[in-house]
């Protein structure tokens, strides 16, 4: 389907991304900023994250350490 296909499938979820950061930063829990940037940012390390949960050979423990991983990423950004 090529990447601009690819592009359009992913469209959605990465809109759904935007408008959940942007009422995280309206409900005060992360720094105000634009919120697309930021999505992107979570969006690739999401699917990259993703991608390498597939291909490992022990798909669970790398499931826990990418789940451990985005929720640093994730407690990193909440204001405390």
């Amino acid at each position: 389907i090529g990447w601009e296909g690819i592009r359009r499938l992913e469209a959605p979820l990465l809109d759904s991304m935007e408008l959940a950061i942007s009422r995280a930063i309206d409900a005060g829990r992360i720094a105000s900023r634009p919120p697309g940037p930021l999505a992107y940012f979570l969006f690739g390390a999401t699917c990259e994250m993703a991608m390498i949960v597939a291909r490992a050979e022990d798909q669970r423990a790398s499931q826990r350490q990418a789940v451990a991983e985005i929720g640093r990423v994730l407690d990193g950004l909440a204001i405390t």
